[in-house]
């Protein structure tokens, strides 16, 4: 995870500093907008990069309820992160929005398998698989 998190960490912090020029040098003028939004949505980016991997480990832990349970909260946060922010600050509202409610999630869902208690498989049925 330390790995992925660099990783991703210079995937956000690239996007954060330079999108914005990046994308009206290489596009034109016109994409800057582009760029802007690239830079609000940089830390959901950079944490889904760190995130997207690590999803198979519940299924190798037999924590795929609770995976699923976890994913249903977050596309949820997720769609009422984009509807605030669309409605507080159009587009770029929205991807700021949407990486401040997936921030939280990622790290709730980060410090779940940092804590996941390997030792105890969960059993169809055990009851295991709760938030």
């Amino acid at each position: 995870m330390l790995l992925l998190g660099g990783l991703g960490l210079g995937l956000t912090l690239l996007l954060m500093l330079a999108a914005p020029w990046g994308f009206e040098a290489v596009f034109g003028a016109p994409w800057r907008p582009a760029g802007e939004l690239a830079r609000a949505l940089a830390p959901y980016i950079g944490l889904h990069f760190v995130a997207s991997p690590l999803g198979v480990v519940t299924m190798a832990w037999g924590g795929q309820a609770w995976a699923l349970k976890l994913a249903l909260v977050g596309q949820v946060l997720f769609a009422g992160a984009l509807a605030l922010g669309l409605a507080w600050g159009g587009l770029v509202g929205a991807g700021w929005a949407v990486s401040g409610a997936m921030a939280a999630y990622f790290a709730y869902y980060f410090w779940r398998l940092l804590h996941w208690p390997i030792g105890q498989v969960a059993q169809p049925g055990s009851g295991q698989s709760s938030l």
